[in-house]
């Protein structure tokens, strides 16, 4: 039996058999009260305002004829329940992913639960993970029952703010520099870049870039971001000492420079004007460069460019054969070399099918490459 403290009663239902006629109620010294009085068997017991705990109440039989007897029954007085909760954070980002702990004063072992649907929230501890949670206002409540006493329920608010995404559009992979976008919050902080401070960022060299990004609710994210910056393409240039060959003993250089640090290499085509043995010198000079990597390459025989196909006598010394020209439209041209009777003057064995290929045409085409070269 119980009942709560602070002015409340307990109705006694005592009765008495045998010889007795009677009986007394006694609250073992706690200095309660009985109403109407104390021999009334179904009497009212008051305990005293300030009182809470057990309290034995006994009833002692009277008027009989074989002497007295007692019966006890407990009465448990409880204090009123109580209770108050917060949390030291009523606003919390959907990004948070530690538990969120609850301030209780009062009487322990209630239950929580929120409204409406959507909170995550441990029953038991009160606790809530906001990163599973759906981002809106939520009230939650603490319900807890004293026995006697009623149910007394404690209430606070709790706000769920989403945070900024944190995503970006451009290339992380890119030669010589790339931009990347992003979007969703008021401020911006990049790690690095040439606009640090802007939802649009350039950068020029590799690293992984960290990107805070903050909501207008006051929510950040952040996420790192791998940048990959190749360097551009090579920028290949050849110049030469002379601007003409007179004698297969002229020699010079074929120089070649890059403006990047990729490695450098070039193909020239050498036809050595009857000579038995070419006489390139090499010369690496590739700027940025690996000087091991910018090697010539001397290009072999049946070159082509524009439909022309050229072959050196470069140690060789063969000649190209009519045969080799059959139901092509490819021209042969071999033997080349400076007139010794006449200036500015070429000699050189062409072979070439005359059913496909004019001579008529294939002059004309010759005159207007050895033009396009500076050659005559």
């Amino acid at each position: 039996m119980a009942i709560c403290k602070g002015g409340t009663s307990a109705a006694l239902d005592g009765s008495v058999g045998g010889s007795a006629t009677g009986g007394t109620w006694s609250d073992g010294g706690v200095g309660g009260s009985f109403s109407p009085n104390a021999t009334t068997l179904n009497a009212t017991y008051t305990p005293p305002a300030s009182f809470s705990g057990t309290v034995t109440l006994t009833l002692t039989t009277s008027g009989g004829s074989c002497g007295s007897a007692t019966a006890s029954k407990t009465l448990t007085v409880n204090n009123p329940a109580s209770a108050t909760i917060s949390y030291s954070n009523s606003n919390i980002c959907t990004l948070v992913t530690a538990a969120q702990s609850v301030t209780r004063t009062g009487t322990a072992g209630g239950t929580y639960s929120a409204s409406p649907s959507g909170l995550t929230i441990n029953s038991s501890t009160g606790a809530i993970n906001a990163f599973t949670s759906l981002a809106g206002s939520y009230t939650v409540n603490y319900s807890v029952t004293s026995s006697g006493c009623g149910t007394v329920n404690a209430t606070t608010n709790v706000n769920i703010l989403q945070s900024p995404g944190n995503g970006v559009s451009g290339n992380l992979t890119a030669c010589g520099s790339t931009t990347l976008t992003t979007s969703g919050g008021v401020s911006y902080l990049w790690s690095g870049g040439s606009s640090v401070t802007s939802p649009t960022n350039t950068f020029s060299s590799s690293g992984n870039y960290t990107l805070t990004i903050t909501a207008s609710n006051g929510c950040t994210s952040s996420a790192t971001w791998p940048v990959v910056i190749n360097p551009n393409p090579t920028n290949l240039t050849i110049s030469s000492t002379l601007d003409s060959v007179c004698s297969p003993s002229s020699n010079f250089s074929l120089t070649a420079s890059s403006n990047s640090n990729s490695s450098l290499s070039a193909t020239i085509l050498d036809e050595n004007f009857n000579s038995a043995t070419n006489n390139w010198t090499i010369t690496n000079n590739s700027t940025l460069g690996t000087p091991a990597l910018a090697t010539w390459t001397l290009t072999p025989n049946g070159y082509v460019y524009l439909g022309t196909t050229f072959n050196s006598n470069d140690a060789t010394q063969f000649y190209p054969m009519p045969l080799w020209a059959h139901d092509k439209d490819d021209v042969f041209v071999g033997r080349l070399r400076r007139d010794e009777t006449q200036a500015k003057t070429l000699n050189m064995w062409i072979v070439s099918d005359n059913l496909r290929k004019g001579a008529a045409t294939n002059a004309v085409q010759i005159a207007e490459y050895l033009l396009s070269k500076n050659m005559i």
